[in-house]
């Protein structure tokens, strides 16, 4: 998988194909992260209730009643809870155009319009006590569609830290990252598509326009052999051509056959079209950028983890039949064969 990591700001690039396993496994993970969150939370709270109690107190100008003191403390946390806000909000967009939003992954991915439809998209978002979270693929806030972003703040504190180190190990594992490869044929096998289909083309005009205008000279011997072999009823037009050059005095040439594009006169060039086309077909249907294994999409995902299955065995064997292929029809006149 191609990631950059930063402080606490990490994004990794697509294809993200995630399974039912994989997609509980991530929401536990939130679920128990978010109890460490909320713990900082109640933490804070305390030491904001303590300094408004303490602020209160001060103003008493008289002994305060235990009563007194349960109501002010009790007033203060309100208070401490109110200025404290705490925010846990996740955005699903799927694939109508449409989105929902819940509070967990879990809970999410229950609803029933959620389970008609597929997952395109998803936003998290965590606000409590000064510490953000973010976590997501929209494209507003992350530089390349198929990329899943994770960022939280302060960087400096310890509970963020573990957060992200948490949350980032859970993307970072094989069963749910994409492989590097993978990412790369996503990001580039469209124009990397038409480069190759486009070489085949200028090889191809190339190797058939040097056929089409190749000559050889017939070599003296060719003549002794011909006339010590007598001459057959099927070589009277050849011998006819040679005396009349010789009685003209033209060059002692023969010309191969012309041929048309279309018939590949050189059997490398038949392999290395097919293995272009085959190239083209296995480099334009990438997986998609995003799917999640749930709904509509588990038939999705297992197709696609079977295409990308053949296409990483498939495609190294093209391209290196197709590389020897050219290699050969270059070396194989230095061989003589």
């Amino acid at each position: 998988m191609i990631e950059t990591i930063a402080g606490t700001t990490y994004s990794g690039a697509g294809p993200w194909l995630i399974g039912e396993k994989e997609l509980t496994e991530i929401a536990k993970t939130l679920d128990d992260e978010w109890v460490n969150v909320e713990k900082r939370y109640e933490a804070r709270v305390l030491e904001e209730a303590r300094k408004l109690e303490e602020q209160r107190l001060s103003y008493e100008r008289k002994e305060v009643s235990a009563e007194r003191l349960a109501e002010i403390r009790e007033d203060a946390t309100k208070r401490a809870r109110e200025q404290l806000k705490t925010t846990r909000k996740l955005t699903l967009y799927l694939s109508d155009e449409t989105k929902t939003q819940a509070a967990t992954l879990a809970e999410a991915t229950r609803r029933p319009e959620v389970i008609d439809r597929k997952i395109t998209a998803f936003d998290l978002q965590w606000e409590s006590a000064g510490l953000s979270l973010r976590l997501g693929t929209r494209r507003e806030w992350s530089f390349r569609e198929s990329e899943i972003q994770l960022s939280v703040e302060p960087r400096d504190d310890e509970v963020a830290r573990g957060v992200f180190t948490a949350i980032r190990t859970k993307l970072t594992d094989p069963a749910v990252a994409p492989a590097r490869h993978v990412s790369w044929w996503l990001e580039n096998g469209g124009p990397v598509a038409f480069i190759v289909l486009m070489v085949t083309v200028v090889i191809s005009l190339v190797a058939v326009t040097a056929a089409d205008n190749a000559r050889r000279v017939i070599p003296p011997t060719a003549v002794v052999e011909l006339l010590d072999g007598g001459i057959a009823p099927e070589e009277r037009d050849r011998a006819l051509e040679l005396v009349l050059r010789k009685q003209y005095d033209l060059p002692t040439i023969e010309t191969v056959p012309r041929y048309s594009p279309l018939e590949f006169p050189q059997h490398w060039l038949k392999w290395m079209w097919i293995c272009s086309a085959v190239s083209f077909v296995l480099l334009i249907f990438h997986p998609p950028k995003f799917l999640v294994g749930i709904g509509e999409g588990r038939g999705s995902l297992t197709r696609w983890r079977w295409w990308i299955r053949i296409a990483t065995v498939t495609l190294p064997t093209v391209a290196a039949t197709q590389v020897g292929t050219l290699l050969w029809s270059i070396l194989k006149p230095a061989f003589g064969l």
